[in-house]
């Protein structure tokens, strides 16, 4: 129920979908007034790239595995994660694709890397965000060894 308003934000709307929207008014007694004519309107394709909020864990030595996070915000709905490593921060191989089974606009991936039979080093961790639309941001920039 809306008072004394002479404007109405509608959100959560998903893009590239018709809405029709329309007006109507109540006096003081609660009596329904005239409909206004449907306002038709099509949402736009989103293209913005969903956010990488943090990366964890913090850069450093480690022996059999790594505890590896990433926690994200999207305008519209997250899709999945995919953590990769490399020796040259060039040449990645993937650790795991997680899909989102939390909150479809702000939520956590998790995956464990087990290094127990990578040689001793420096290994580059990149950090790829995705959304339902095919948006993505990525993070390279941690390094464990």
């Amino acid at each position: 129920e809306i008072k004394d308003t002479l404007g109405f934000y509608v959100r959560d709307l998903t893009p590239e979908t018709e809405y029709t929207f329309r007006v109507v008014g109540y006096d003081k007694l609660g009596n329904r007034g005239v409909e206004s004519k449907e306002a038709v309107v099509t949402t736009t394709k989103d293209e913005t790239a969903p956010y990488i909020t943090a990366v964890y864990p913090e850069s450093a030595s480690y022996k059999d595995y790594i505890e590896l996070k990433l926690d994200a915000k999207d305008n519209c709905e997250l899709d999945y994660a995919v953590f990769s490593y490399s020796y040259d921060k060039e040449n990645f191989e993937e650790i795991a694709v997680v899909e989102n089974t939390g909150n479809p606009t702000e939520t956590s991936y998790c995956t464990r890397f087990d290094i127990s039979t990578f040689p001793e080093g420096i290994i580059y961790v990149k950090y790829e965000i995705y959304d339902k639309c095919g948006n993505k941001r990525k993070h390279c920039g941690k390094s464990y060894g």
